[in-house]
């Protein structure tokens, strides 16, 4: 059995819960899966240990191959010396991205993408990305989000009637960045109710506070969903609020666990949200969210709302495991 290293912030000591380490701990599901977990070695970025690069080096001279989700700063001081050591060590390394900077960052930095071309696979989370790094002449992949969620679970559990009123859910961190305070604007607007799930990652003392003084009558925070209880809880919302500007988004889990569990997405135009929900009619996104965000749920009729509900239930099929089997074989051809 060949040994491979996994290298990732999997922040098992801390339990950070964002969208970097739900992905970077589902990969490595995946890969032990296919590996068998005795030839896996891995090590978690968020250990913050100051020799990362020479343990990274160090294990790299037992195993065929190297998979790794490095985050921005790692992609600076890593992307060298990896590159070089995997040519003298005979390593397969298989760099997957989590979020869409990576392209801005390589198209400033023309060495970094020299060294990457050593790369056996670089894995971006959709075809628009693949391609500005394939014209680069980098060994280029898709590998979309995914989960372990069983798409026939889903459909069997759906329930298909609609609330009435109309219910609304923000699942992501819970940050200014991230849309909190549109989302809530929207529902105070439309007298409509909004509970809110996720880890609170303000940067500023005073947002804080003024998230906890909004969070009153219709609008409530309901702490962080444990994993396995992500689809049971966010299928009984009819909307997904999501009006993010966060300047690393790419493939955003949260339109995964909203297809999941069959929900209209209301996106922000920001990044790659408009490429994914028309790929797969699942929502919209708004330029002026509050504004047009209001308008389009106020507009829409109960049957266009199962339609998009339904649509979103079809298009979970596209982000089970499968996903990730088609990739590795792909990646390993």
């Amino acid at each position: 059995m060949k040994k491979v290293l996994f290298v990732g912030n999997l922040s098992f000591s801390r339990g950070k819960l964002d969208g970097q380490t739900v992905k970077t701990r589902m990969i490595l599901s995946s890969l032990v899966k296919k590996y068998d977990e005795n030839h896996v070695k891995i090590i978690d970025t968020d250990d913050r240990d100051i020799f990362l690069v020479f343990r990274i080096l160090y294990h790299m001279i037992f195993v065929n191959s190297f998979y790794y989700l490095p985050g921005v700063m790692q992609v600076k001081y890593l992307t060298i010396p990896v590159s070089i050591w995997s040519v003298l060590t005979f390593t397969n390394i298989h760099y997957i991205v989590v979020g869409g900077w990576l392209p801005q960052l390589l198209k400033k930095n023309t060495l970094l993408v020299y060294f990457m071309r050593l790369y056996k696979s670089v894995s971006v989370e959709l075809d628009s990305m693949r391609q500005i790094l394939a014209d680069m002449k980098l060994n280029a992949f898709v590998l979309t989000n995914f989960r372990a969620y069983s798409t026939q679970d889903v459909n069997e559990n759906k329930r298909v009637i609609t609330n009435s009123p109309m219910k609304l859910v923000f699942f992501s961190r819970v940050m200014t960045e991230k849309g909190i305070f549109d989302a809530i604007a929207v529902a105070n607007q439309l007298n409509l109710s909004l509970d809110i799930y996720g880890p609170m990652c303000f940067t500023l003392h005073s947002d804080s506070v003024k998230f906890k003084s909004m969070c009153k009558k219709n609008v409530k925070y309901k702490g962080v969903l444990d994993g396995s209880n992500i689809v049971e809880s966010l299928k009984n919302y009819d909307v997904l609020l999501f009006p993010t500007t966060y300047e690393g988004e790419g493939y955003p889990g949260a339109i995964v666990d909203a297809c999941f569990s069959g929900l209209l997405v209301i996106a922000s135009d920001w990044k790659y949200n408009k490429e994914i929900l028309e790929k797969y009619d699942v929502g919209f996104v708004m330029d002026d969210y509050v504004k047009d965000c209001c308008f389009t749920l106020g507009a829409i009729s109960e049957e266009e709302l199962k339609n998009y509900r339904n649509n979103a239930i079809n298009a979970s099929s596209h982000f089970t495991t499968s996903a990730f089997d088609e990739w590795f074989l792909r990646v390993n051809d």
